[in-house]
């Protein structure tokens, strides 16, 4: 009778530990990894004080993000008009120019902990006057082009290249194509009251 006793404390003890680990672990259930899952809507938001280089030159402009859409209000055209206007009428056209506003469409996918876009940027159109007459620019982009945003720091970048200008509806055979590049840029933290 002993050893019954025996087995059955052994038993009840066995079912205790074993229900024990079971309550224990229970709050583990209905973890995901540990916080906020990445979507492709993480990319929309506004990036000021990004720094986009081009060739050597650096200038500082606002991206915006949206839902399909990225655009700059001031893309940076310096070099471009440099390539199509002559040295001695290069500060005629450089300040006659203005904003030139920037709109390309994406796709965003998420990989990982990061968004890759497929960027299709629309053409550049500007007016500059050089030797007192105007001239129309046009700019073309290497398709598609390539950005990406990091979930792990709230970043985007994005690579675009001008590859052709038309002057004056002339299409430039000798424009050596131009790289522009966003440095890593940080969103705008918005608050929420």
């Amino acid at each position: 009778m002993n050893r019954k006793k025996v087995y059955s404390a052994i038993f009840a003890m066995s079912l205790c530990l074993c229900g024990s680990m079971f309550v224990a672990c229970d709050d583990d259930d209905n973890n995901t990894g540990g916080g906020d899952v990445l979507t492709a809507g993480a990319v929309v938001g506004e990036y000021p004080d990004a720094v986009m280089t081009a060739g050597e030159a650096d200038t500082t402009v606002t991206v915006t993000v949206g839902a399909d859409s990225v655009s700059i209000a001031d893309f940076p055209v310096d070099g471009i008009v440099a390539a199509v206007v002559p040295a001695e009428q290069l500060s005629e056209a450089l300040a006659s120019v203005g904003s030139v506003p920037f709109s390309a469409s994406y796709k965003g996918s998420v990989v990982g902990n990061k968004v890759a876009m497929t960027v299709s940027a629309d053409s550049l159109l500007f007016n500059t006057t050089a030797d007192g007459q105007e001239h129309t620019v046009k700019v073309g982009f290497t398709q598609p082009a390539s950005g990406e945003y990091s979930g792990a720091d709230s970043t985007l970048t994005m690579k675009v290249e001008a590859a052709t200008v038309i002057f004056d509806g002339d299409t430039l055979t000798d424009f050596a194509p131009i790289e522009y590049e966003l440095k890593p840029a940080h969103k705008a933290v918005v608050a929420h009251n």
